[in-house]
C-alpha cells in the first residue's frame, strides 16, 4: 500500500538518477521523466489502486453496470478529453496527458467509493442473484 510506495518510490528516483548517469540523455528529456514520474507515484498510491480495486470488487459482487458507466464516461470524459484540453490547448503535451489520467483515476477512487460505502452494490447483488 502508501507506506511500501513511500519506500519505494525513493528507490526508483535513485535509480533513475543512475540511470540518467549511465546514459546520454539529453536534459530537456530527463526533466520531462522526472517530472512524468512526480505525477505518477503520488497518483499511483492515492488513486490508481483504489479506482481499479474497488472497481473490481464493485464488479465482482454484480455491480457491473454502474462500474462500467462511470469507467467508459470517466475514460473519455477525463482521459481522452482532458488530454486532448491540456495536452493541446493548454500546450501540456505528455504532462498533459498524464494530469488527464491521474484526473480520470481520481474521479473513478471517488465514484467507487461513494459506491461502496452508500451500500447500494449490495442491492444489485441480490438482484443478480433473484434473476438466476
Amino acid at each position: 500500500g502508501i507506506l511500501s510506495t513511500l519506500f519505494i518510490m525513493p528507490l526508483m528516483l535513485s535509480v533513475i538518477c543512475i540511470l540518467h548517469h549511465l546514459y546520454s540523455v539529453f536534459n530537456e528529456v530527463w526533466h520531462l521523466a522526472m517530472i512524468l514520474t512526480m505525477i505518477t507515484y503520488p497518483s499511483m498510491v492515492l488513486f490508481y489502486v483504489p479506482s481499479f480495486t474497488l472497481g473490481n470488487i464493485l464488479r465482482a459482487t454484480g455491480d457491473v453496470k454502474f462500474v462500467m458507466t462511470i469507467s467508459t464516461l470517466s475514460m473519455w470524459i477525463f482521459q481522452f478529453g482532458g488530454s486532448c484540453i491540456l495536452a493541446k490547448y493548454f500546450g501540456l503535451g505528455v504532462i498533459g496527458i498524464k494530469i488527464a489520467i491521474a484526473i480520470d483515476w481520481a474521479f473513478r477512487s471517488i465514484m467507487f467509493l461513494t459506491r461502496y460505502k452508500s451500500g447500494k452494490w449490495q442491492k444489485s447483488k441480490v438482484q443478480s442473484i433473484k434473476a438466476t
